[in-house]
């Protein structure tokens, strides 16, 4: 079984925007050293948009979805998503993953 989901790849400018906010992140943390928070970076090559979690997949099940998903890709245009608040999974105050999407109202609107 492999732990799964679907995603898109992000430009070049959304991968060095994500990337200055990071550094950013990064110095603004160094300068409170007393607080206890330890965050492994991702590294500017593994930026993308999660777009579902599938979770744990059969691993022959693998080849077809990503033959599907480069059908999708091929048949519909590129979008531009606003990437506009910054977000803690699970919370703020324990963060195991920061990461970067739309706002609310985006994802809700047509």
């Amino acid at each position: 079984m492999i732990r799964t989901f679907l995603a898109v790849e992000v430009s070049d400018e959304v991968r060095t925007t994500i990337s200055q906010a990071q550094h950013d992140l990064k110095e603004r943390l160094a300068a409170h050293p007393s607080k206890e928070i330890r965050i492994t970076w991702g590294q500017l090559n593994s930026f993308h948009l999660t777009m579902r979690f599938l979770g744990e997949t059969e691993k022959h099940l693998i080849d077809p979805l990503r033959e599907a998903m480069a059908n999708v890709r091929r048949s519909h245009p590129t979008i531009q998503i606003p990437i506009d608040r910054l977000q803690a999974f699970p919370s703020f105050e324990k963060p195991r993953v920061l990461w970067v999407g739309p706002s609310e109202e985006w994802l809700k609107s047509d």
